[in-house]
């Protein structure tokens, strides 16, 4: 498996590498890959067929700089920021064919990658990670007839503004009291190195192959800077 850290990216640029990256699977020119990003500015993410009218407050993002972007995966829409670590997992259909079965062996591999910080944790069905009782981790998936993609997110700090309940008319989770992150069960954020090592133990161990750093193909650039403007705010 293929491990990427995209560092800290624009939103839309880390939506078309989510896309990129399941494309290049898709066509066979790349194997299973890991990847993760964060986000260089708050983003509410909009779920493939969500509504963004009735679920985003477009004004206030739209005043505060908030994007908002429509990503591949089905689900409710989500704020993220910058204390948010983003993952995507792109791997062939044919190991992940059944959909609970897929999200349990990846989500277990986010908890193993918790361990790796010292943050004890539970998968929580269908596609929740849970530690201390609290949602630390969330994912939604995209498949095709080949390719399965999971991504989600990685809370590593938490908003003291909880803009989130100010920028969702309808937040899964009401305020981040259902929530915790890596800082608040560790006391610090680790740096990203020690992330990334966490991160490809887990999956390594989890999924019982080697994870190996690489980066992006050349094709994978070239379609990524031409999907960027595609998943622009709308």
């Amino acid at each position: 498996m293929r491990f990427i850290d995209l560092g800290s990216v624009d939103p839309a640029y880390g939506l078309a590498a989510d896309r990129a990256i399941f494309e290049s699977r898709s066509r066979g020119t790349t194997g299973d890959t890991l990847h993760i990003y964060t986000r260089d500015r708050p983003t509410v993410s909009v779920g493939r067929f969500g509504d963004i009218e009735e679920t985003v407050h477009t004004g206030y993002a739209r005043d505060r700089g908030i994007a908002v972007l429509r990503r591949m995966s089905g689900g409710s829409s989500i704020y993220t920021d910058r204390a948010q670590m983003i993952y995507g997992v792109t791997v062939g259909r044919s190991e992940y064919n059944d959909r609970e079965g897929s999200f349990a062996m990846i989500c277990e591999a986010l908890v193993a990658s918790l361990e790796h910080l010292g943050v004890a944790a539970e998968h929580k069905p269908p596609n929740d990670v849970l530690a201390d009782g609290r949602k630390i981790s969330g994912s939604a998936q995209y498949r095709d007839r080949e390719v399965v993609v999971q991504h989600g997110t990685l809370i590593l700090d938490l908003d003291p503004a909880n803009v989130m309940d100010k920028v969702l008319r309808n937040p899964k989770i009401r305020s981040y009291s259902g929530m915790t992150s890596v800082r608040e069960l560790i006391g610090e954020i680790p740096d990203r190195p020690t992330l990334a090592f966490a991160l490809m133990c887990g999956f390594s161990e989890t999924l019982g192959e080697s994870v190996d750093f690489g980066e992006l193909t050349p094709w994978e650039k070239e379609r990524i800077l031409e999907l960027t403007a595609s998943v622009s705010d709308p």
